[in-house]
């Protein structure tokens, strides 16, 4: 018996161990998508890059992977940006992790979709829609393209809000601010602010005078990289001025001087008197007899814009391409935070109009020209190719009927003149393959069969620190389907450039037209496969294009210029004067000389040739004197006209819309604000305001531009898998543009 009871306690054990085998396991918690963060508080503007941070809540066990983000671009095509592949997204079980990815919105209303492929091959995916209203969707919608944003880093109120409200009263049209109350929440890359319009920092809360960052933190660095680039800053230090001014700190790099102390301030004259209003500081009797902390500093770096007896309250400085505005009170402090015209002076630091500048007209250009912003003319302008024709409705419509007539009544009257209209099986088909065959040959004939790109190159030279800018704008023609891998290789003519950066991107179309980014209706797009943006944003992988269609393309660019040549006049009777020449090994053609409101008309300046300015303008090496004109009449074509009644009166040229000249229309970009603005040309300029450095000009710099001919080669070659995109036929444009300093000669220091 002891045989059969040893095989009945093992068959029992291997039963109990295939049971146990059948149970399934308890399935293990995959990581969750919890959330996402979109814009600075929520908002953001679209066709811009914009910082979304992901929250993923961990599972049951460390997982580790790719993030990524898929949003639609300006034409509808899903586009990827995704986490390093040498630094992998980790997540802790139960806890939760934030990711910090930057996006590019096609669409003010959309969706972004987010992926988490772990390691061992998991796909974890959610999709987040945005909505228009409170309480609908997952994020805000973006924000249209012709509001201004302003983000204010502040531990409270201190009169942003009343600002945007004095511009326009709609809330649907005037800036939109946005406030953090941490450093921490502000963008580690420079991108991160492209969308944004003005940054203001109020310094009296601890939390951000003494707060978490140090000068190298890199979240101050992009800050810096952002102003340099043509952003702007406003900054209010007065009761932790000497914090503030500390190098330790991130915000000392952005004080106009040094700071020497901190002064009571009594009297509010110069404020008020700045703001422009007719409401003055209503002081108690403590107030009045304590006054208010102001930081004075000395020596100062800028332009006094506002003081009050010796103490200097208002100081704005030129950074790099940007400017900075530094207020030595604090606006969220009593009395002033009281003071009724505080909005009108927050407005006044950013040199707000007091009226939002509607033109009517707006409307009209979206309808006609499918455009209502500059950058959308420029955009029309560089579509042009060469050799590539659009064929007229007309002609269409002409060949069809032609097509109709002949396989019908010809062909019938034909055959039945012949008597064979039996052949009908033949020459209907035949006919039909004539044309057929006709259509294609003519169709390859008109629309050719090479890639090709349309470009337009601004380079801007800071001369004073060796900084270089370079703004691209392309035009990428495909003569079949297919997919592009492109990146951006600038160069410069002279000299090299250490601590390059490249951004690369697609161009949007602002509003709501045909293409727009604000779209009346939804379009669905061709493409159900994404294409990527490299993680550094400077290279796009796969990028799919229809037969014969464009993509509009945009790239920005920076670097040091090592061995800039020194470039510097002075200020004499309110005209510069001193000596400069062009600095490169080629000729540059329609040369103009900027200062102030004044423009010298140069011509045409040859390689390393002078010019000599003492109120008026001498070239080397030609007898002629150009004397110096006003520079609002150069760009708008101002002249004396006889208006009513008989008397005489300046006029400007009518801004043309339909202007297909690229160097035009970049022109008035650059100098958009001294042109007139929108009321000039009755376009918005708030896709790419940084192109404008009109303001600049009040900084005590001076600009020498000049255009490379078209035998030079381009400052920027946009390349597909490496290789530049060089055709003969392409148009290209490149304007240079230096930025020097003009001594003042009886300068005190502040």
């Amino acid at each position: 018996m002891r045989p059969f009871a040893l095989l009945f306690v093992a068959w029992c054990c291997l039963s109990a161990a295939a049971r146990a085998d059948a149970e399934p396991a308890a399935p293990s918690k995959l990581p969750e998508i919890a959330a996402i963060r979109v814009g600075f508080d929520g908002l953001y503007k679209a066709g811009l890059w914009t910082p979304v941070e992901v929250t993923i809540r961990g599972g049951d066990r460390e997982a580790k992977g790719r993030l990524s983000l898929i949003v639609p671009d300006g034409d509808g095509v899903p586009s990827r940006v995704n986490t390093p592949e040498d630094q992998p997204c980790r997540v802790a079980p139960g806890d939760e992790t934030r990711v910090t990815l930057f996006v590019r919105f096609g669409r003010v209303h959309g969706s972004t979709r987010v992926q988490f492929e772990t390691d061992d091959g998991r796909l974890i995916e959610r999709t987040f829609r945005s909505g228009s209203r409170e309480g609908e969707g997952n994020y805000p919608s973006a924000l249209s393209s012709n509001r201004r944003l302003v983000v204010c880093l502040a531990g409270g109120e201190f009169g942003a809000a009343e600002a945007a409200r004095l511009v326009d009263p709609e809330p649907t049209r005037q800036p939109a601010v946005a406030r953090l109350d941490d450093s921490l929440r502000l963008p580690a890359r420079w991108y991160g602010y492209e969308g944004v319009d003005a940054v203001i920092i109020a310094t009296s809360d601890p939390k951000v005078s003494d707060g978490p960052l140090v000068a190298n933190d890199a979240r101050a660095a992009a800050l810096d990289h952002w102003v340099r680039l043509g952003g702007r800053l406003v900054l209010m230090a007065g009761e932790r001025g000497q914090q503030v001014a500390d190098p330790a700190g991130p915000w000392a790099t952005f004080v106009p001087g040094g700071w020497k102390s901190t002064a009571r301030l009594t009297r509010f004259g110069g404020l008020e008197d700045y703001a422009g209003g007719a409401r003055p500081v209503l002081l108690s009797d403590t107030s009045r007899r304590r006054g208010i902390s102001a930081t004075r500093l000395d020596p100062i770096d800028g332009r006094v814009e506002a003081r009050e007896a010796d103490l200097p309250l208002v100081v704005r400085t030129s950074r790099g391409f940007g400017d900075v505005t530094f207020l030595g009170v604090d606006l969220d402090r009593p009395p002033l935070d009281q003071w009724n015209d505080r909005g009108a002076m927050v407005a006044r630091l950013l040199d707000w109009p007091k009226q939002f500048e509607q033109i009517s007209t707006e409307r009209t250009m979206i309808t006609h020209f499918g455009f209502s912003d500059i950058s959308g003319q420029l955009r029309s302008a560089i579509d042009r190719f060469d050799g590539v024709w659009v064929v007229p409705f007309g002609a269409v419509v002409a060949v069809l009927v032609v097509y109709l007539v002949l396989i019908g009544p010809v062909d019938y009257w034909l055959l039945n003149r012949c008597r064979r209209l039996g052949w009908t099986w033949f020459t209907f088909p035949l006919l039909v393959a004539v044309f057929a065959g006709g259509a294609y040959w003519a169709a390859y004939r008109v629309k050719g069969t090479e890639v090709r790109v349309n470009q337009a190159d601004l380079i801007d030279v800071d001369m004073r620190t060796g900084f270089v800018r370079g703004t691209h704008w392309s035009n990428l023609y495909s003569p079949r389907v297919d997919t592009y891998d492109l990146t951006l290789r600038p160069r410069l003519p002279r000299g090299t450039t250490i601590d390059m950066r490249v951004n690369l991107a697609w161009l949007g179309l602002p509003g709501s037209g045909l293409g727009g980014m604000d779209p009346k209706t939804a379009n669905s797009s061709p493409w159900r496969y994404d294409y990527r943006f490299s993680t550094e944003l400077d290279r796009m992988e796969g990028l799919p294009m229809q037969t014969w269609s464009t993509r509009s393309l945009t790239g920005r660019w920076s670097a040091t210029w090592d061995g800039v040549p020194a470039m510097e006049l002075t200020r004499r009777d309110d005209l510069p004067a001193g000596r400069l020449a062009n600095p490169f090994d080629f000729a540059m053609e329609n040369c103009l000389l900027v200062y102030d409101r004044w423009v010298y008309d140069l011509g045409k300046l040859g390689p390393g040739e002078s010019v000599r300015v003492a109120g008026s303008a001498y070239v080397a090496g030609r007898t002629d004197r150009i004397a110096p004109a006003e520079l609002r009449t150069l760009l708008t074509g101002h002249r004396m006209v006889m208006g009513e009644g008989d008397k005489m009166e300046f006029r400007a040229t009518p801004y043309d819309v339909t202007s297909l000249d690229p160097a035009h229309i970049l022109r008035v970009m650059m100098f958009f604000d001294l042109a007139g603005g929108r009321r000039y040309a009755h376009l918005s300029n708030e896709y790419q305001p940084f192109v404008d450095l009109s303001r600049l000009l009040g900084t005590d710099r001076a600009m020498l531009i000049g255009m490379a001919g078209d035998e030079e080669p381009p400052a920027a070659q946009l390349c597909r898998d490496g290789r530049p995109l060089e055709r003969d036929g392409n148009r290209r444009l490149t304007v240079y543009r230096f930025v020097f300093p003009v001594k003042q000669p009886h300068a005190s220091g502040d």
